[in-house]
């Protein structure tokens, strides 16, 4: 039991020294409050976690991912007129 409550006060002390503290410090109310809403709506949704994965994942490797597939729907916006090159030749 004591090294599950060293582990978990380790755990928790890294949240609170790094990236959370840092969000709360220096993340602008707005996105924070969203996020807070978001995070309430997710939990009302599914309040006990059955079904949800729950392995570790590597961060880089999910955020990699979410970006591919954000970048393969976004298109370049043209604003050419579609008439072909305005350079002279």
């Amino acid at each position: 039991m004591g090294r599950a409550r060293e582990a978990n006060d380790d755990h928790m002390g890294e949240e609170e020294r790094e990236g959370l503290s840092d969000f709360r410090r220096n993340a602008p109310i707005g996105p924070r409050e969203a996020l807070g809403r978001q995070y309430s709506e997710f939990m009302a949704q599914h309040p006990t976690g059955e079904g949800l994965p729950a392995g570790d994942r590597d961060p880089q490797a999910y955020v990699a991912g979410i970006e591919a597939e954000a970048a393969s729907h976004s298109k370049p916006k043209d604003y050419s007129l579609g008439i072909g090159s305005l350079k002279g030749k």
